[in-house]
């Protein structure tokens, strides 16, 4: 078959024409390409925008509410400090009264709140304060009772289990009194001293022993003890001691600490440390 020169240079042209079409084409499917990929990035960095807007402002919320809380708790601290100083003040009487009351506590964190007395002790009169531990089918121990000491346990699921004298230095004292377990779970006990931990009594491993109640001295105002007057217990914790895990099988003592205007010649608080 031949052909013309004028067809072939037709066909000549029409390939060149497919040809650049051909790039035209394959130019603008790399163009349309390259366009998605750009509004792909444009929309991940507007993602990437509006997270770290949310975080940026959830952040800033969080601080906020931070702050708030914090400035919460310093208003509430303020407003127990200034009940402490209020409610919790004591005026000596004279030279042989022992003056008591209760002051307001608040509580850390998740811990018990602890059972605060403040104690006035007078110069011409001697003060003992006493702990110790006793079972609950006993009379609790007394300032003048004849025997009430006697039944006062030596050994216990505490370590220590006591009993413990202190003779108190004239002056006002804060006796505090901490105890620390989950729920009705009992841990470790504390007493102290203004600043100072006079005892620590901690349930020995594998003990289960849990609080059943605990009374203590209503003196919300001021109570003066004359000589005249019988010392009180400052707080008692009644507890019970299971002898296995979800045993029905118990063992119910006390602990208390109590107040006395004669020495039992029991160990100094002070061996403890």
């Amino acid at each position: 078959m031949k052909y013309s020169i004028r067809t072939l240079l037709a066909l000549v042209a029409v390939a060149a024409f497919a040809m650049v079409a051909l790039r035209s084409y394959r130019k603008a499917i790399t163009e349309q390409n390259r366009s998605v990929q750009l509004e792909l990035a444009i929309e991940s960095l507007e993602q990437q925008q509006v997270v770290q807007v949310d975080y940026r402002e959830t952040k800033l919320a969080q601080d906020d509410l931070n702050a708030s809380l914090q400035d919460n708790r310093d208003l509430c601290e303020q407003a127990i400090k200034v009940l402490v100083e209020r409610y919790g003040l004591i005026k000596p009487v004279d030279a042989e009264t022992l003056s008591i009351r209760r002051s307001p506590a608040i509580r850390a964190d998740t811990s018990h709140a602890p059972i605060l007395f403040k104690l006035f002790v007078p110069e011409d009169r001697p003060i003992w304060l006493k702990f110790g531990l006793h079972p609950q089918s006993t009379s609790a121990p007394s300032d003048r009772a004849a025997g009430s000491e006697d039944v006062l346990l030596g050994e216990s699921a505490f370590n220590p289990s006591g009993p413990f004298e202190l003779k108190l230095p004239p002056g006002e004292h804060e006796v505090a009194f901490l105890m620390e377990g989950p729920e009705n779970a009992f841990g470790r006990f504390q007493v102290r001293l203004n600043s100072e931990v006079l005892a620590q009594p901690t349930v020995i491993a594998g003990s289960d022993v849990r609080r059943s109640g605990h009374m203590s001295i209503s003196a919300d105002q001021q109570v003066d003890f004359a000589p005249n007057r019988t010392l009180p217990r400052l707080v008692t914790f009644q507890l019970r001691q299971y002898e296995t895990k979800d045993s029905e099988s118990t063992k119910e003592f006390n602990l208390s600490v109590w107040l006395s205007d004669r020495s039992s010649s029991f160990s100094p608080f002070s061996a403890l440390h």
